[in-house]
């Protein structure tokens, strides 16, 4: 059990905040777990493949649990760079979560990409809130004690909606996170972006679309939200 007094927690040496990039931007804080949330084909995994691409040129090792199977994957990485080497891949689709669970917590690996939580968590029903918790709680501790970041990617949900309710599985997914970015189907430049997510945190927007590169796709996306706080513009530490 992980126990601490008020004076213990507030006089502990931390070190500064490590940033990773997501699509160029410094939205990711290193040991925490972070939730993506956009519409199908809007260009999630795209983007964090693009991010991977940035974290392990950072020298960080990475596990990607992923839904697709080798000959997907065959098919993006066959002209990929060096980068992608040494990622490790696991495919999600009739695994048992709880064997899923014991290599991400007991593998080597800094950071670990979920793509998506849905199949990885073994939720049945995103919509049932206590099932929810029940499948991710054990996730993103394990996470934490094992000084992992997790980053997951969940689907939006058709409906849409404002401060979480847009994101699948609710506010009992959306509220165990550290942090959100949700991305929106706004394909203007100008247009006001998404719900800014997450309870000790800043907006922290970035767009789909990282410079040079082009994540085709239904929609051309945006992503917005929140997070620790940070050097970025838009990245701004919380007021309390």
């Amino acid at each position: 059990m992980r126990e601490w007094t008020g004076r213990q927690v507030a006089s502990k040496d931390f070190g500064p905040l490590e940033w990773l990039d997501f699509v160029g931007r410094p939205c990711i804080v290193r040991g925490t777990a972070t939730l993506i949330s956009a519409y199908p084909k809007v260009g999630k995994t795209k983007a964090l493949r693009s991010s991977v691409e940035n974290w392990r040129r950072a020298g960080t090792t990475i596990l990607f649990l992923t839904e697709e199977g080798e000959r997907a994957w065959h098919e993006r990485l066959r002209d990929a760079g060096e980068e992608w080497a040494d990622v490790s891949f696991v495919e999600t689709m009739n695994q048992a979560p709880a064997e899923l669970l014991t290599r991400t917590i007991n593998g080597p690996e800094d950071i670990v990409v979920v793509d998506t939580a849905r199949h990885a968590f073994g939720m049945r029903d995103e919509n049932d809130n206590a099932e929810v918790a029940r499948r991710s709680a054990p996730w993103i501790a394990g996470a934490r004690t094992a000084g992992k970041t997790l980053v997951v990617s969940v689907h939006e949900n058709k409906a849409g909606g404002e401060h979480g309710r847009g994101i699948s599985g609710g506010h009992a997914l959306f509220g165990a996170f550290d942090a959100a970015v949700r991305g929106s189907a706004d394909q203007h430049p100008d247009a006001r972006p998404g719900a800014r997510l997450g309870a000790l945190v800043r907006p922290c927007g970035v767009s789909l679309r990282a410079p040079g590169r082009r994540f085709p796709g239904r929609h051309r996306g945006r992503l917005s939200g929140r997070t620790l706080g940070g050097p970025a513009d838009g990245c701004r530490p919380a007021d309390g």
